[in-house]
């Protein structure tokens, strides 16, 4: 038998499979019901049956492709034609995301449309298609839809929630790519849910000696709660119709890049910038908010050494468990230390050559000024995010095209008057130290004689 007609029997043994698994979820479902044991011992070996045709199924494909790429075509009579040269298909990092929106944006939010529009790139990014086509079927948004009990979904249904699956797949491109952007990605930081109260010892008891006949001290523990609620960030990027009409994957990353840019710039600002302080209902404070920098002043090996080794020192101080350190400076920062030598042409902090100082990774991040380092133990310091990134596309909009917008916004732009599209991008964060001496700064961290490089336009 060949492949071709393996394979063809294997699909419909499956589908046999299938069918046999949905006729027992429905008639479960009909009656308000869980599975019975029979029940349940059919369901799953019906769906142990399917994953086995599966993996058949993907290595005979595999097969196929590879007898298919070793015939040779039948030379052709007369000349042979100039060789045509074919760039293979490169995507990038949230291709999905990017094109969902602006399939939604270009038709003005109708699904349908949106899907027919999603058509041209079935080829590269089917699960575009496939979600839009799910929303025009169902006027829902998936993942935000509420019904009656019906028959379970599963990722190989079509029609129910085999979409669903798309859609988580469109949100999780997007912040795969963003987060290692961000000093929040490439931190081990300790993960919280939002909208909890953590309670948290505040004092211990005192101990003392106690006399033969004397009466012992009574002490008292002093506990507190550490709030995590929610706040959100979130940006909006505008763009011409026309660049969302002749989109390709260059205009694609164009939008992409300015999002994630806006996005990864104000976290690290906000993360680690000592005058944000916390606002009620709006933001956190940054882990540098309240912390009394040591400094550096002559810029001297010394001087520098003895700033780095106070700022290790506050933190074992502060009884804090080392576990997970990290330095944040500015990339220019860590080459000034990087190259600095002593007076005997020593390298002064050798370790910065592969990334570590005094023992403990260096992150990097533009949103430092050049002249501060930050040192903090990451167990000690609560993040509380949520994975997915809500995005809304539209070009009947009115906008207040200003970075600080007045609430609510005045004066407006009507971007269906001025032939643009709007793309909202926005996220829930919140962080918070766990205890106060977690994060040390050090200010005037430039060795003498180093000239601040210009800035770039």
């Amino acid at each position: 038998m060949s492949i071709r007609k393996q394979i063809e029997a294997l699909q419909k043994k499956r589908n046999a499979h299938l069918d046999a698994m949905q006729v027992l979820s429905d008639t479960a479902a009909n009656d308000n019901r869980l599975f019975s044991e029979d029940e349940q011992k059919a369901f799953d070996k019906d769906q142990g049956e399917v994953r086995d045709i599966d993996a058949q199924l993907d290595r005979l494909c595999e097969a196929e492709k590879q007898l298919a790429g070793r015939a040779l075509p039948a030379p052709a009579p007369g000349p042979t034609p100039p060789a045509v040269e074919v760039k293979p298909y490169k995507p990038f990092k949230g291709q999905g995301f990017v094109r969902l929106a602006l399939a939604v944006g270009r038709t003005k939010g109708n699904m349908a449309m949106a899907a027919e529009f999603a058509a041209r790139w079935k080829d590269q990014t089917p699960e575009v298609q496939i979600i839009l086509q799910q929303i025009a079927r169902s006027g829902e948004l998936p993942g935000e839809v509420y019904r009656a009990a019906v028959a379970a979904g599963t990722t190989t249904d079509p029609a129910w929630a085999g979409p669903l699956v798309y859609a988580q797949n469109l949100a999780s491109e997007f912040i795969e790519f963003l987060r290692p952007a961000t000093i929040l990605g490439k931190l081990p930081l300790r993960p919280v849910p939002f909208n909890v109260s953590i309670p948290r010892q505040t004092g211990s008891a005192s101990v003392g000696w106690v006399g033969e006949g004397q009466s012992k001290p009574v002490s008292q523990l002093t506990f507190g709660r550490l709030p995590i609620p929610f706040t959100k960030m979130a940006v909006i990027v505008v763009i011409t119709d026309e660049l969302a009409r002749f989109s390709d994957p260059s205009a694609e990353l164009l939008v992409r890049d300015d999002l994630v840019a806006a996005i990864a710039q104000f976290a690290d600002q906000q993360f680690t910038d000592p005058a944000v302080a916390v606002s009620a209902n709006l933001h956190p404070a940054s882990i540098t908010n309240g912390v009394a920098p040591v400094v550096a002043a002559s810029g001297t090996v010394a001087d520098i050494n003895s700033a780095l080794t106070t700022m290790i020192g506050q933190l074992a101080a502060a009884n804090m468990p080392f576990t997970s350190p990290r330095w944040l400076m500015n990339p220019t920062t860590r080459i000034a230390l990087g190259n600095m030598r002593t007076v005997q042409e020593v390298y002064a902090f050798p370790e910065m050559q592969i990334g570590n100082l005094k023992g403990y990774p260096v992150i990097e991040s533009n949103s430092i000024p050049v002249s501060i380092v930050i040192l903090v133990e990451c167990s000690q310091v609560l993040y509380a995010s949520d994975p997915v990134v809500d995005i809304e596309a539209s070009q009947e909009a009115s906008l207040q095209l200003d970075s600080a917008p007045a609430t609510p916004p005045n004066p407006v732009v009507s971007l269906w008057q001025q032939n643009m599209l709007g793309i909202k991008a926005e996220q829930y964060q919140y962080w918070t130290k766990r205890h106060v001496g977690c994060v040390a700064v050090g200010t005037g961290i430039t060795p003498a004689g180093f000239t601040m490089p210009e800035p770039q336009p």
